[in-house]
């Protein structure tokens, strides 16, 4: 990991970057004041998308949507009244496929 994190104040502020050895993005998350306040975006290390996560209203990051090593495969993720309802999905033909556990 290369990270490259943006300080304000002692905290941070702006954009939080890592990088593989390779040159290649791993994650990307946006803070204000210290605060995560917008979509994180993970990579494997080919660059292709690995997770998708938000935040809570706390700051703390919240995984929203996973990727397979294949691209063709996932779980989304999510929270109803405090009950994980999270799904599974996958690619198939031109359809995408929920299963209902991940």
């Amino acid at each position: 990991m290369n990270p490259r994190v943006e300080i304000k104040d002692g905290k941070k502020h702006g954009f939080e970057r890592y990088y593989y050895a390779n040159g290649n993005l791993m994650r990307q998350r946006q803070y204000v004041d210290g605060v995560h306040v917008s979509l994180s975006f993970d990579f494997f290390p080919s660059g292709q998308p690995e997770r998708l996560s938000g935040s809570d209203p706390k700051g703390n990051v919240v995984p929203i949507c996973s990727f397979g090593d294949d691209q063709q495969s996932g779980v989304v993720h999510y929270v109803v009244n405090g009950v994980d309802v999270s799904a599974g999905w996958k690619l198939v033909g031109d359809s995408v496929v929920i299963t209902k556990n991940p």
